[in-house]
């Protein structure tokens, strides 16, 4: 299951990637008393609210202050440089799993948006916790693939894997146990980017196993 700490892995492995600066707000956002109802995730987009080509100012008009702002140097493979980062946390103040929203920016325009919330749905109805087998046909033809050099104690030890298709800018990255642990929306027909920034050591493989 996806875990709290698991956010902060995304975190630590985007700032050595990007080289940058984390910065943390004083108090974590409540996500759950912002106005909106559970969401379709449509690929290559986003949500009607939260969707790639927003500005900084705008995504933050609806999901609030984030919990963390991460800002990274331009670089020129591609990489992020800056993401914002959302959790929801319970009423008595502890953090819920699967709550989280990433957004990764360049030119302070979001290119990439990581949701791991069962909030926000595929049209299909595919969220935090689906099955892998839950996904379409047109996903479930597709290879699971796994990031070299990504294994953590948040991922039990394990690379992340993905079902990606990058010509409908959609990536579904699967846990251990079979179940989706985030959805990533990026652009239509470019390459996507686990975490915001692939690492110049780091390659996406065919899972043989």
């Amino acid at each position: 299951m996806f875990k709290f700490y698991k956010f902060y892995f995304l975190i630590l492995v985007s700032s050595l990637i990007a080289c940058g600066n984390l910065r943390s707000s004083n108090d974590l956002i409540n996500v759950s008393k912002q106005p909106h109802s559970p969401q379709n995730i449509q690929a290559g987009i986003g949500t009607a609210s939260i969707h790639l080509g927003q500005t900084s100012d705008e995504i933050i008009e609806h999901l609030g202050k984030p919990m963390n702002i991460m800002v990274g140097s331009t670089r020129s493979n591609g990489c992020y440089d800056k993401s914002l980062q959302w959790f929801e946390k319970r009423t008595d103040g502890s953090l819920e799993d699967g709550n989280g929203i990433m957004a990764y920016l360049k030119r302070n325009i979001v290119t990439e948006i990581y949701f791991s919330s069962p909030k926000y749905k595929t049209s299909s109805g595919i969220a935090f916790g689906s099955l892998l087998n839950d996904l379409d046909s047109s996903m479930k033809s597709l290879p699971v693939q796994i990031l070299t050099r990504s294994s953590s104690e948040a991922t039990n030890g394990q690379n992340q894997r993905f079902v990606i298709s990058e010509k409908d800018g959609v990536a579904f990255e699967i846990e251990t146990a079979e179940k989706v642990s985030g959805i990533y929306i990026f652009e239509p027909n470019t390459a996507f980017q686990p975490n915001g920034c692939l690492g110049s050591d780091q390659i996406l493989v065919k899972d043989e196993s």
